[in-house]
């Protein structure tokens, strides 16, 4: 079988594909999961575990990878109505766990239902189950519909908390089918980028769609000693903004190469006189939310 991709990198991918490397190939260079992220993943799990009250008498896959595949199978094979997280292995590599799987006896095939803690269908939630689909189909698994499962942000709490009206579902079909071509494309692509063993790679530099902000580049170049070999190798643009993100330092490269490219070092001034002025305006107690 082929090297597993999960929808988990493909997601990794959207984001950077240094992010996607990182995780798969430098977990070393990965930045540390900051408070909101893990408080986020906490919210997800109690969310998650919420929609399951939705369909009542649904099997829970526990088992992971090639078990959970094998468990899944067997239960898909006998048409079980409701399954939580089953696994799905496609002969491609490509393996995808789905929240909620419903079967469709009329159809006689299965639909996805992803759960969200947002308020609203996302264009990233679209991907998230066309991943899915492309997966259940390369595997033989025919899908008929595909819904969201998100939360009612006019829901009002008073007492126990009612699955049914603290979330909201809709049908997300069309919107899959519409994004499945670019999404089997983007699959393809992102693939191709954990072909390269080499670190840093001037590749996964440049898969990343946004040189001017991403945090993950700078995680991805961190203690890298070979900033002046991979200059030469690098479009302007993204040199450009490495070097103005202090990403890659200025000194280290050569002065006509830098002037060749077109970068103009920017100068950086600091308004002392200003901030001492915004101090002295300060009064205690000064309370923070963080």
């Amino acid at each position: 079988m082929a090297e597993l991709f999960t929808k988990t990198d493909y997601k990794n991918s959207l984001e950077c594909g240094c992010y996607l490397w990182m995780a798969k190939k430098g977990k070393h260079l990965m930045p540390p999961t900051s408070a909101s992220e893990f408080f986020r993943e906490k919210e997800g799990e109690k969310v998650d575990a919420l929609a399951k009250q939705l369909f009542a008498g649904g099997v829970e896959v526990s088992e992971f990878n090639e078990k959970g595949w094998i468990a899944s199978k067997r239960l898909i094979d006998a048409r079980t109505k409701v399954l939580f997280q089953p696994t799905i292995i496609a002969p491609s590599g490509l393996t995808c766990r789905a929240d909620i799987l419903t079967y469709d006896l009329k159809a006689k095939a299965w639909e996805i239902r992803e759960v969200k803690s947002s308020t609203s269908v996302r264009p990233e939630d679209v991907q998230d189950v066309a991943f899915q689909r492309i997966c259940f189909e390369e595997a033989g698994i025919p899908v008929s519909k595909s819904f969201l499962i998100y939360v009612n942000n006019t829901f009002v709490k008073a007492g126990p908390i009612d699955p049914k009206k603290f979330f909201a579902s809709e049908d997300i079909t069309e919107k899959v089918d519409a994004a499945t071509l670019d999404t089997k494309k983007g699959i393809g692509a992102t693939r191709k980028l954990l072909q390269y063993e080499k670190w840093p790679d001037p590749r996964i530099i440049e898969s990343c769609t946004n040189p001017k902000s991403c945090a993950y580049l700078k995680h991805y170049l961190q203690g890298a000693e070979e900033h002046r070999s991979i200059a030469k190798d690098l479009s302007p643009k993204y040199l450009i903004e490495l070097l103005r993100r202090d990403i890659v330092l200025l000194e280290s490269l050569d002065t006509h190469f830098v002037t060749k490219i077109g970068y103009s070092p920017e100068e950086k001034f600091i308004d002392h006189e200003a901030i001492r002025g915004e101090l002295k305006e300060l009064a205690y107690p000064i309370y923070f939310l963080d």
